[in-house]
């Protein structure tokens, strides 16, 4: 759920807008992301259902945060999780 600004969620080959309030579900196995297209700090819950996930977010708390920002290193966290980063297709 979006607490504060807005968001947008890639999924099913298209983009959709999330303002505060509003929820975007992102099924296991399609291709997925999101982004920040305003000026202003963004919250939101993220609830996932896939065990181990949060093994994920909590290796990448300070590459999130702003004390790394090394897209490598959360690439190769993702990949000791098992997770896999593509390049989006253009839509």
């Amino acid at each position: 759920m979006r607490l504060r600004g807005t968001l947008s969620y890639f999924s099913d080959r298209a983009w959709t807008s999330v303002r505060p309030g509003g929820a975007v579900f992102q099924p296991w196995g399609c291709l997925r992301t999101n982004r920040n297209d305003r000026d202003q700090t963004s919250r939101r819950w993220v609830v996932t259902t896939l065990s181990g996930f949060e093994r994920f977010f909590a290796r990448c708390a300070d590459q999130f945060g702003g004390a790394g920002r090394g897209m490598e290193r959360i690439v190769g966290i993702a990949t000791e999780q098992g997770i896999e980063i593509q390049a989006l297709p253009s839509v």
